[in-house]
């Protein structure tokens, strides 16, 4: 099905906003293509359709509501009603980013192709699985995610993360940008992009990687605040002995968060790469970090914890098997870098991300419905 002139519905868990989530990556590239493009938002104050930018409509919904006020959300057939009144258009394909929205997307309509994302996790496994047998495609950014729906009647595929334009763009003025970067002379740079507090970050481990690594700077994006039930209203605070330890450490920056453009411009300046995660409770959650497909798009080294869908690539991406070697692993690669990053390594693991982009994968997707 060549996704040109069409109609689609984007159905996500989460309201569009400026942290661009793949679901609104994909929705722009369908609109840059020529598409109609309808996210729908979660649950809203207002029914309303808005114009975002060329072909892209952001889509907000009420609850169904009743007598004295009571909320009957699970009302799917009103909803989809309500969907079809405001965009007033036909659908022509669906995808939802959304595993708990709708349990039914056959009332959409029989003959629309549906597409269900599985990137986080599953909670209920029944659930699933009658979700799953009402759509045609399951897409599992992980294969721990699609044995939660291997029993399903629809069609299934492991599907990598996608690579931002911000990075393939980042790539083509590396010049630049190293041109525009200090350097400290003897230093190795190793990059990590995500929520410092995020659970599944294994911060013993990686505690352990910063103090027996001096010479080497840890560039850390992304956030390490969050509201403080201990502070006075609206103010900010850590309240974790991990990131008190990072702030205290002389050779960690806390970048914080950034536009995407201005984290793929920092990550290309790295000469290695960390994936820190506790294997030993989230093996099936961490099993393919979004973030590895931006880490690779540098060509630089990897080096990372147990990691299900990299775990027999080594030369893309450095790992172990329990996360008491990973410290060790680190000191050997960052020792022998020239060996890790040599240009033929470099190409293969660039060419891995740059075949992932968004448009690459939308080609992909063509192909599966």
């Amino acid at each position: 099905m060549e996704l040109r002139s069409k109609n689609i519905l984007i159905i996500s868990p989460t309201p569009w906003d400026v942290s661009f989530p793949a679901r609104q990556h994909y929705a722009r590239e369908f609109a840059k293509l020529g598409n109609v493009v309808f996210f729908l938002n979660p649950f809203s104050k207002e029914n309303a359709v808005t114009e975002f930018s060329r072909n892209l409509y952001i889509v907000d919904l009420k609850p169904i509501t009743y007598l004295f006020g009571l909320i009957q959300a699970n009302s799917e057939q009103n909803q989809i009603d309500n969907i079809y009144k405001l965009i007033q258009r036909k659908i022509d394909l669906i995808w939802s980013f959304d595993q708990n929205r709708f349990t039914d997307y056959q009332l959409f309509g029989k003959d629309i192709p549906k597409i269900l994302s599985l990137e986080e996790e599953i909670q209920d496994e029944a659930q699933i699985i009658k979700i799953a047998n009402s759509v045609n495609l399951c897409i599992g950014m992980s294969l721990p995610l699609l044995e939660k729906v291997k029993t399903s009647t629809s069609s299934k595929v492991l599907f990598h993360h996608a690579l931002s334009n911000a990075y393939t763009e980042a790539i083509q003025k590396l010049d630049l940008i190293m041109a525009n970067t200090q350097f400290a002379t003897g230093r190795i740079r190793c990059g990590y992009l995500g929520n410092l507090q995020n659970k599944y970050i294994d911060t013993l481990t990686f505690e352990k990687i910063i103090k027996e690594n001096p010479i080497v700077e840890f560039h850390l994006i992304g956030p390490f605040v969050k509201d403080s039930n201990l502070a006075e209203s609206g103010a900010k605070t850590w309240e974790d002995p991990f990131i008190e330890f990072l702030m205290s450490s002389p050779n960690v920056r806390l970048y914080g968060s950034l536009m995407t453009v201005r984290a793929a411009e920092i990550l290309q300046t790295m000469d290695m790469f960390l994936v820190c995660y506790d294997t030993s409770q989230y093996l099936n959650q961490v099993a393919n970090p979004a973030k590895i497909i931006e880490y690779l798009s540098s060509g630089n080294v990897v080096v990372a914890c147990k990691t299900l869908q990299f775990q027999d690539q080594k030369e893309l991406v450095a790992t172990v098997e329990e996360n008491e070697d990973l410290p060790q692993l680190f000191q050997e690669v960052s020792q022998s870098l020239p060996n890790w990053n040599r240009e033929d390594l470099k190409l293969r693991r660039q060419q891995f991300a740059l075949n992932r982009t968004y448009e690459k994968q939308i080609l992909r997707i063509e192909k599966l419905i």
